[in-house]
């Protein structure tokens, strides 16, 4: 059993760097170079001392071997492998648990999202935010895209009782301590946004431009996407557990007052009961609902099933100018 104790955060490793870029990676190599040069350019125009956390999730192409050439010439670039792709908040965890700096940069390696944005958000954490997120003022992807996204983070501050800002990207300062204590953090399933807003530590936006993508394709699918919007919610809330006892009830109910309603026309008004229709319908009703109450159950058991297996949440395979 996973127990925290406060005592975990300061046997953490002490920051090194003044600045941590954090960033995973699936099949990207047309964008690591660009990306690393961009990156490497602001943070020597603001003077800081750094370290580029690339996270590797299982490439399958030659992005690796790009990011080994990179490591050679600069030691500033920690490279860590998995085993196998892993998904984004798994490689992203990875990247948090061995960054050093006291500032942590959370960015996309797919250039989407612009590493020139970095001084508007520490001169924003400057005010006293530990959170500091990008807004997007103009979007490199699909309407229906950025509609679903919207209705998504309405959908969850809703049920959650968080205030995580709409519109809000990927692009995202964070301070040490919401890295510490993100880093204690050990359930499965993890919406690393939901995660960080959670801590309760003070949050701020800034407007920033989202691009199109200059190579390579997203890796988030409809499928992968609805898993997400369905794993943020369950984790955070037991909302739709209430809905199920809801759905039960008002199931019920149906079936009574169709019963009335069906006896009465019978005793008061002589109408006759189409008996095997009546039975065949409450059936009917009452299966659909008993089956979508018992769906909803089961992902929660799924999700507790998950925990007590108590596997690791990332496998490394390999790593590159890490401690």
């Amino acid at each position: 059993m996973n127990i925290w104790h406060e005592d975990l955060v300061n046997n953490l490793p002490k920051p090194k760097v003044d600045i941590s870029v954090v960033t995973c990676l699936c099949n990207e190599r047309d964008n690591l170079e660009s990306f690393y040069q961009r990156t490497k350019k602001v943070v020597d125009g603001m003077g800081l001392s750094y370290e580029i956390v690339f996270v590797d999730d299982g490439s399958t192409d030659d992005s690796l071997a790009v990011l080994k050439k990179l490591a050679q010439k600069d030691p500033g670039i920690k490279v860590i492998r998995l085993s196998r792709n892993f998904g984004q908040h798994m490689a992203m965890t990875a990247g948090f648990r061995y960054c050093r700096g006291k500032r942590v940069l959370w960015i996309d390696s797919d250039l989407q999202e612009n590493p020139e944005d970095l001084p508007k958000l520490m001169k924003k954490m400057d005010e006293g935010y530990d959170i500091v997120c990008g807004e997007r003022k103009n979007y490199g992807v699909p309407f229906l895209r950025r509609i679903s996204s919207a209705i998504f983070f309405k959908t969850f501050n809703l049920f959650s009782g968080l205030e995580i800002p709409i519109g809000i990207s990927t692009l995202r300062l964070l301070s040490n301590r919401v890295v510490s204590q993100f880093n204690i953090l050990t359930e499965h399933s993890r919406f690393i946004t939901g995660l960080q807003f959670w801590q309760g530590f003070p949050h701020a936006t800034v407007e920033v431009t989202h691009n199109q993508r200059v190579a390579g394709k997203s890796k988030y699918n409809l499928f992968k996407m609805l898993k997400l919007a369905s794993d943020s919610v369950l984790s955070f809330t037991k909302f739709p557990l209430r809905i199920a006892t809801f759905l039960g009830l008002v199931s019920a109910l149906i079936c009574l007052a169709i019963t009335i309603y069906t006896l009465i026309r019978y005793v008061f008004v002589g109408v006759g009961i189409n008996l095997a229709a009546f039975l065949n319908f409450l059936i009917y009703l009452m299966a659909s609902m008993l089956f979508l109450i018992l769906g909803i159950i089961g992902e929660y058991l799924g999700r507790v099933y998950v925990e007590l297996l108590n596997r690791p949440l990332y496998i490394i395979s390999e790593k590159i100018n890490v401690d």
